[in-house]
């Protein structure tokens, strides 16, 4: 399932039942209906990435999906590496073999993240109702674009400044103004390197190309050469005022990212300066071809990006809790109101004189290019940020009438 091969050899017998102990498991998860009440059956046609990420994943994080369990209703966590990562991996080939072939449809479908939640939570108190729903080993649902006010220019400034320069600022601001993923930032390749690509680290990580192959390549900035997805331009396009760069996103999904050109100097003098001295330590035989690199020369992951912004709020002296997630959110957010002020003002609008018939005919065509800019699979998922800018927009007007009239009746 994971390897394009003329002669396939057949699967050893204790490799096939694992395989089949693991999807006949998921499955029978899927058809429990008090496994998740507020979804139902699941049938295998209907299984979405989601399901397996979320409901599957935490019902083994809180070892409500265990034979002990179900004989003794104990819960006993299953084990996050020898256990949990394997039975993940294995299902998600299968299924992106599935949605591959035809036999599902949707299968990388983002869904309500609210509807996440209530399904972890359903699924939670029907298993054990006595459960605590408060317990660290939770999985944690990203905050919707509702449900965060955006922080001002001179906040946001604030707070990059208290990120560490180097590595985790660039790769802050690269998501800032681009909506990056963090992990599609962490696989950004720099030019002019000769690089392996580790195929099996990038098939569990499912962000594979099948045209990649493990033999060493010469990195270029190539929009035409699939071998080239992930390579960033080099020092001499900084200055140009529209710069291109194919990347490998969520479900191994090809996209074209339109790099800022500011953005692209300060990566060439993170380069020369921050990475270089971090190249200085790598004891390995050739330094990673990677853009960033942590402080003993190796690849920097997505996980510890995570981290240093963790520590990074800690520090700040405001209530910010800026994420990856969160940085991206802002970028989709400011992308869409200053493309939408840019055309209304060109009409001779200003956005508070704007109905929102009117807002949502000049976001038409910014709507479609920031759905490819993230990455979005459906409409729906970018439709989100408009909402919340609508509300932003116009709420004001009716909350500043209504407080008119509370003045005057006091």
């Amino acid at each position: 399932m994971t390897k394009r091969v003329l002669f396939p050899e057949p699967l050893a017998p204790r490799t096939n039942r694992q395989y089949g102990y693991t999807v006949c498991d998921f499955l029978t998860f899927c058809e429990t209906e008090e496994a998740h009440p507020d979804l139902g059956v699941i049938s295998s046609e209907d299984v979405k990435e989601w399901h397996i990420l979320e409901l599957y994943s935490s019902a083994m994080h809180r070892g409500l999906w265990t034979a002990a369990y179900f004989k003794k209703s104990t819960a006993q966590p299953l084990h996050p590496l020898s256990t949990i990562n394997p039975r993940l991996k294995e299902l998600m080939r299968c299924f992106l073999w599935m949605a591959a072939n035809g036999y599902s449809e949707n299968f990388q479908q983002e869904p309500d993240l609210e509807v996440i939640r209530l399904s972890l939570q359903e699924s939670t108190q029907a298993f054990y109702p006595g459960i605590n729903l408060d317990t660290s080993s939770k999985r944690n649902v990203r905050s919707s674009p509702g449900e965060m006010a955006l922080p001002s220019p001179t906040a946001m400034i604030d707070w990059l400044n208290i990120v560490p320069r180097g590595v985790a600022r660039t790769a802050a601001i690269g998501i800032h103004e681009h909506g990056f993923r963090i992990a599609e930032i962490a696989e950004l390749l720099l030019p002019g390197r000769l690089h392996s690509r580790d195929i099996d680290q990038l098939t569990q990580s499912n962000i594979k190309h099948y045209k990649w192959t493990a033999g060493p390549l010469f990195l270029k900035h190539d929009l035409s050469d699939d071998q080239m997805i992930g390579v960033l331009p080099d020092r001499d396009h900084a200055t140009n005022a529209s710069v291109k760069c194919r990347i490998i996103g969520k479900g191994n999904k090809v996209r074209l990212v339109h790099l800022k050109p500011g953005w692209l100097t300060r990566v060439w003098q993170y380069c020369d300066t921050d990475r270089a001295a971090c190249v200085i330590k790598y004891e390995g035989g050739r330094p990673p071809a990677h853009l960033l690199i942590g402080r003993d020369g190796k690849r920097c992951t997505a996980d510890t990006l995570s981290k240093i912004f963790t520590r990074a709020n800690r520090r700040a002296s405001s209530s910010l809790n800026i994420t990856a997630h969160v940085l991206r959110h802002i970028f989709a957010c400011r992308f869409l109101q200053h493309a939408i002020q840019a055309d209304a003002r060109r009409d001779g609008y200003e956005i508070d004189e704007l109905t929102r018939e009117q807002i949502e005919r000049y976001a038409e065509l910014p709507l479609v290019i920031l759905q490819y800019e993230l990455g979005h699979a459906t409409p729906a998922s970018t439709l989100r940020y408009l909402e919340m800018l609508i509300h932003s927009w116009i709420a004001p007007r009716y909350h500043n009438a209504w407080n008119s009239v509370l003045d005057q009746v006091d």
